[in-house]
């Protein structure tokens, strides 16, 4: 949408060169619009491309693609593809002339990797942008961008053309001896839609693997958290151990005894207090001995 959008603003700005400045090109690559082509469409077809400067398609005759706006006739939008997987946007606009209504028609060239990048890692699933009538613009199947020429009949294209007042929609279904579930949403632009599908068996598979793995983790973070919990509390035991015997030594007279601990928390704070309560008590004792 934004692309037919930016391609019909650039259209209009071409059109009327005398009413305002043109549409840069960097305007039209962050539409994702690789080249364009503009065509006066005349009675017994489209005329000569016009002139534009930096933004023609490359590699791609005027020829080819006046035979394609024949077949297609875009009215508003219309978008095909080639073999070679590329996908061209057409918009038509009116403009008058003096007394003359004149068509203009501008052919712009999509960005595919840009449109069907987030489909490179969906491994699962069987997508189509597909028209209204069945022609397949493109397909994804398993991240690979594949040529199919249509799905008429395809239960999920019928679905959506039977609820096309709804933004999208999923459906189980069955197709070819195989069950699947699928998604649609209407891209509202050329009747397009967008159509995704993944076996059903396969998803499954794929929802068992991820609760086995995720119970691995749990069992591995339980593990983990046990074994700690073992180890600190061997070290808590130790530590307790420790100042329990050398509060026996205290008691036995023996204030020149030091508490070695170095656990770096409170017990370690608890020793240091002890140890400076004996200096204490040591010099306490030395004093009353030399007064004595």
């Amino acid at each position: 949408i934004q692309s037919g959008n930016q391609l019909k603003l650039f259209l209009y700005s071409e059109v009327y060169t005398d009413k305002g400045g043109k549409l840069s090109q960097k305007t039209l690559k962050e539409a994702h619009i690789l080249g364009v082509v503009l065509f006066k469409k005349e009675a017994a077809g489209y005329g000569e491309p016009l002139n534009l400067g930096s933004y023609p398609i490359n590699d791609y005759s005027s020829d080819k693609i006046r035979m394609h706006l024949g077949e297609a006739r875009p009215s508003g939008y219309s978008i095909w593809s080639e073999a070679t997987q590329r996908i061209f946007l057409a918009s038509e606009i009116e403009v008058r002339e003096g007394q003359q209504q004149q068509s203009y028609v501008a052919v712009a060239e999509l960005d595919c990797s840009h449109f069907f990048a987030p489909l490179q890692t969906a491994n699962l699933f069987l997508s189509y942008l597909s028209k209204e009538n069945g022609e397949v613009i493109a397909s994804f199947n398993r991240n690979h961008m594949v040529r199919q020429v249509q799905i008429t009949g395809h239960p999920l294209l019928r679905s959506a053309i039977n609820h096309a007042g709804t933004t999208s929609g999923v459906l189980a279904f069955s197709d070819q001896g195989e069950h699947w579930y699928g998604a649609y949403a209407p891209l509202g632009i050329a009747n397009l839609f967008f159509l995704s599908q993944a076996n059903r068996s396969e998803v499954t598979a794929a929802i068992r693997t991820l609760v086995e793995r995720s119970i691995l983790f749990g069992l591995i973070v339980i593990t983990v958290t046990f074994m700690a919990s073992i180890l600190f509390s061997k070290s808590l035991t130790k530590n307790l151990s420790i100042l329990n015997e050398s509060t026996k030594i205290i008691e036995r007279g023996e204030l020149s005894t030091r508490i070695n601990i170095k656990s770096g928390d409170e017990i370690e704070e608890l020793a240091t207090s002890f140890n400076t309560m004996l200096e204490a008590l040591r010099a306490s004792r030395d004093a009353i001995e030399r007064y004595n």
